[in-house]
């Protein structure tokens, strides 16, 4: 099976829409935790949130400001019908063409121990520890022909479905 590697920076784009609302409240707010999902309600919010961005359908998120301090990259990917909202400080940003890379093999790929240790290495030297958006798009990524992608995919689904059905029968 051929893998090509590939720059993160050739297959996605950033996107920017200010929500425009200046006074949402936490339960309106999304944040990401270190498993990579969102969650509602945000811990913290502004006083002002009309610069929160926002997060359309099948759109990524990500702190790039807090991979040094928490050693993980708090990225998530929108799976709902609506849109999210975050703070100003996340990084939106979408695949802009899927014959290269699925979005969801994208995602899945950025979900181990092993990218989250890659990225925090590559911070910068600032008091927060942040990962700069360049760097981020020069990291290279392997990735098969999409046919094999899609089997990838379909397998990791079928596994944390599993995961999940074991974990509720576990809590019984």
């Amino acid at each position: 099976m051929p893998l090509t590697k590939v720059r993160i920076g050739s297959f996605v784009e950033k996107y920017v829409e200010k929500c425009g609302i200046p006074n949402l409240t936490p339960d309106e707010v999304s944040g990401i935790n270190r498993e990579k999902e969102f969650f509602e309600p945000s811990k913290q919010i502004g006083s002002d949130t009309s610069d929160y961005k926002v997060v359309p359908p099948n759109y990524f998120a990500c702190n790039l400001m807090h991979v040094g301090r928490d050693r993980v990259l708090p990225i998530s990917m929108n799976h709902t019908r609506k849109n999210k909202i975050v703070s100003g400080a996340y990084t939106v940003f979408r695949i802009k063409d899927e014959s290269l890379i699925l979005k969801e093999y994208f995602f899945m790929c950025l979900k181990s121990d092993e990218k989250d240790r890659y990225f925090w290495f590559n911070t910068d030297s600032s008091v927060r520890d942040g990962l700069d958006w360049n760097i981020f798009c020069d990291v290279e990524i392997e990735v098969p022909p999409i046919p094999v992608q899609i089997k990838y995919v379909n397998v990791y689904k079928s596994l944390m479905k599993n995961l999940e059905i074991y974990e509720k029968l576990k809590a019984e």
